[in-house]
């Protein structure tokens, strides 16, 4: 197979032009001597084109190279040519005018000559079509917008040379998949094939992709970073990053989570907005501003937790987000909002810190929330029974008191047990919220267990109840004290795919202390328990006859000498 080879021709001195529009224009214009051609001298003596092109149905101009007396490609030149497919500059041009090529719908293909130094605001905006892009060294400055929206953009390529960046310069170019910026240049870089543009010295990402990878030294998400990437699913904001700029997101529309770093202090003006599809947003204690617009119509967003560390939501910050219908907030002091941020609030429910009801029901917008409810996230243990004597087993109950934010689909935890005391492994019984979930305990030590609790599809229901039993077995030897078994660590993994933790707690019981003599362990000691002895003794086998306590000198028998001594305890004879 043989590729379609363009060859330009000039019949004598006269160009041979592809496109008869073109030609008819040329002619309207530079025909200098009449004579229905454009000859290379013609086309050479041309220092501007002014506005003939402009607006145009040419398809066309590949000629142009020729017009060798043109140092610059002036605004507007090429406006709306919707038709125009190819075009080949010249050698001469050192600048690309403000909106030259703005709006050329059908062009494809474009060669900056090296002789470009300048490529000005809007240059190529609205470019869908145009899907290869060459810069040469010697280029440094690409301008606002200038190929924005330039949608079928797949690489892109920065010289060495380049030295200024506009932020939005590529903006809503949403099919690049390759960005590399030459490693000689000193003021950008495309670090650890990041597929981005990051400003070397500031560590600020300025323009990325669907397929960037952030890397762990960026502190900022520049302006317009992402803007309108309609290719953009999820990012991962590592830590380090403490800005993301306005409208860093905008327009992702299919963007569906973001989780925030712990280093993040700023979520600029209209950074997220117009994420139609985010239904998942995990905000990072640290975080103290989220400015307007920030996450406007986001309309698959449902719930939201405000970190306690924000003082700034700024207007509109949620407007528009129609499914928002769980806000939680732990912060404990209402800060102050306009009645915009939360449009959705008076479907919504808003969930406050233990004990701010009242503060946040007495607060302006704050109190116009349908419902204003507790946080609650508390795991207890209880035992059962409390009290035991040595040998037997006590049942405990792990439970979980939680108000309705998120849905728990798996939780784990440690408990420890004392010393004489084992858990039953094959006791271990989910409670009836678990329904559908599986549970594992596996020893980590000489009397520790780690207890992992799952489901693929199942969540814990319900606002409070057990979440499971397990029994607990007691060696014969264990003293007469009270017990504790503490279960600490808990994490409680949430339907948002993130983890919360609550605070240890503890299961405690009493085994029970008898004294000697107290055969049938009512707690006294008197002429019946002689009665129980003498009975034993005649193996009359008298019921709740406890053999510990009747051995009253600890030699293991029991004869007619314990039963001197208990009646001797009795009468006070020591």
């Amino acid at each position: 197979m043989f590729g379609l080879i363009l060859s330009l021709t000039a019949t004598g001195e006269n160009i041979a032009f592809n496109d008869s529009k073109v030609k008819d224009y040329c002619l309207l214009h530079w025909d200098d001597n009449h004579d229905g051609e454009i000859s290379m001298e013609e086309a050479a003596s041309v220092t501007s084109l002014g506005t003939v092109f402009g607006g145009t149905n040419i398809e066309s101009f590949d000629e142009l190279q020729y017009f060798t007396g043109l140092t610059k490609i002036n605004s507007q030149e090429f406006y709306d040519c919707t038709s125009l497919k190819r075009i080949t500059l010249p050698q001469q041009v050192t600048s690309i005018g403000g909106s030259a090529f703005y709006g050329c719908t059908a062009l494809t293909t474009i060669d900056i000559p090296a002789s470009v130094t300048t490529i000005d605001s809007y240059a190529f905006n609205g470019c869908i079509l145009l899907n290869s892009l060459t810069l040469h060294e010697g280029l440094t400055t690409i301008g606002n917008y200038a190929f924005s929206f330039c949608k079928s953009l797949a690489n892109l390529s920065i010289p060495a040379s380049v030295t200024s960046i506009s932020a939005s310069a590529f903006r809503s170019c949403s099919s690049i998949s390759t960005i590399k910026v030459a490693t000689e240049n000193a003021v950008y870089d495309s670090r650890e094939d990041c597929n981005a543009i990051i400003k070397s010295n500031t560590n600020t990402l300025l323009i990325g992709a669907a397929s960037t990878v952030i890397p762990s030294s960026v502190t900022a998400i520049g302006t317009n970073a992402f803007y309108g990437n309609t290719a953009l699913t999820s990012i991962v904001i590592p830590e380090g990053v403490t800005t993301i700029g306005a409208s860093a997101f905008s327009g992702c529309t299919i963007l569906t989570n973001v989780e925030t770093p712990s280093t993040l202090t700023t979520i600029g003006s209209d950074a997220f907005s117009g994420c139609t599809k985010l239904a998942r947003v995990i905000l990072s204690e640290g975080l103290v501003g989220i400015e307007s617009n920030a996450f406007k119509q986001c309309k698959a967003l449902t719930k939201i937790r405000i970190p306690s560390t924000v003082t700034t939501l700024a207007t509109q910050a949620f407007y528009q987000s129609t499914a928002l219908v769980k806000v939680a907030v732990d912060f404990t002091t209402p800060i102050s909002i306009k009645n915009n941020v939360f449009s959705n609030r008076k479907n919504a429910t808003l969930y406050v810190p233990e004990g701010c009801t009242g503060i946040f029901a007495e607060t302006s917008i704050w109190n116009e929330f349908k419902n204003v409810v507790e946080q609650k996230k508390e795991v207890s243990a209880s035992a059962a029974p409390k009290e035991l004597d040595p040998g037997e087993e006590t049942t405990i109950t792990v439970s979980l008191d939680n108000d309705d934010f998120y849905d728990y689909g798996s939780f784990e935890m440690d408990l420890t047990f004392p010393n004489g005391f084992t858990p039953d492994i094959n006791s271990l019984a989910l409670a009836s919220r678990c329904d559908g979930m599986q549970a594992t305990l596996e020893k980590t030590g000489e009397n520790t267990y780690h207890l992992t609790c799952s489901s693929t599809n199942a969540t814990v229901t319900g606002a409070e109840g057990a979440l499971f039993t397990i029994t607990v077995n007691s060696a014969s030897t264990v003293e007469m004290r009270e017990y504790q078994a503490t279960i600490t660590n808990i994490s409680l993994g949430t339907d948002e795919g993130n983890v919360v933790t609550a605070d240890d707690t503890e299961a405690s019981w009493t085994v029970k202390g008898y004294h000697l003599g107290d055969v049938n362990h009512d707690g006294f000691v008197n002429i019946y328990d002689v009665t129980l002895e003498i009975d034993y003794i005649l193996d009359m086998e008298p019921m709740n006859f406890h053999v510990t306590e009747a051995d009253i000198n600890e030699d293991g028998f029991i004869n007619i000498y314990d039963v001197t001594l208990l009646i001797d305890y009795i009468l006070n004879m020591n």
